[in-house]
């Protein structure tokens, strides 16, 4: 009796440390992901991406401009510590295992098909590009992000409008808004300007760039 009392005390120990080691996994990927990629990272390479693109021909174009930006973005994310496995893809197709069908123009994530992960882990930040896009068209792609934060988890969202001086972020509504950043670039005789508005513990926050200044207002 004794014996047999052993093996099972030795037996739940042993599954008690697997779902310990399960847990200790979990927990330390998720301090890991959020550790390394922070919001102030993820603002400097995308502020310093849109600083590099001077060529006029970019923004003739959405699809263009992405592109580019694309570029810019994945030699930045080179630089800094990120977690393993994550990358970054343009328009990567959500289907139906992903409860949506969007197409993002742009994200950081964590492939879940090929990291044994569910569909809501690992997802950092989706990118949200219009070319001159109008108050309405802001609205429909905030509402995009909003549903990349509901269904998928993703820390972040910025929008990008690209040859315009309006954010239009003072006329976001909806529950996250401490999740979103709005860009407004524009290139004016070869100098680029930046407008990045964002909302931050319920207060809301412009700051304006150029290519040759840091931060000025």
């Amino acid at each position: 009796h004794i014996y047999q009392h052993k093996i099972c005390v030795f037996t739940l120990s042993s599954n008690i440390r697997k779902i310990l080691f399960i847990v200790f996994c979990k927990i330390y990927f998720i301090i890991y992901r959020e550790f390394n990629l922070n919001i102030n990272n993820l603002i400097n390479i995308s502020i310093e991406g849109l600083k590099t693109i001077k060529e006029e021909r970019f923004y003739y174009t959405e699809r263009g401009y992405q592109g580019r930006l694309y570029c810019s973005l994945q030699s930045k994310l080179d630089s800094l510590e990120v977690p393993e496995r994550a990358i970054i893809e343009m328009e990567y197709q959500k289907s139906s295992r992903h409860g949506m069908t969007q197409r993002p123009d742009i994200v950081i994530h964590i492939p879940a098909e090929f990291n044994d992960l569910e569909v809501n882990e690992g997802n950092f930040v989706v990118f949200a590009l219009k070319k001159k896009a109008n108050k309405e068209k802001a609205k429909e792609d905030f509402d995009k992000l909003d549903e990349m934060f509901e269904s998928l988890r993703y820390q972040y969202g910025f929008f990008i409008n690209i040859s315009s001086q309006k954010h239009f972020l003072e006329y976001y509504d909806g529950q996250y808004k401490d999740k979103i950043h709005s860009f407004a670039v524009n290139l004016i005789e070869n100098s680029i300007f930046i407008k990045h508005a964002y909302w931050k513990n319920g207060e809301f926050f412009t700051k304006e760039y150029n290519d040759n200044q840091d931060d000025f207002v």
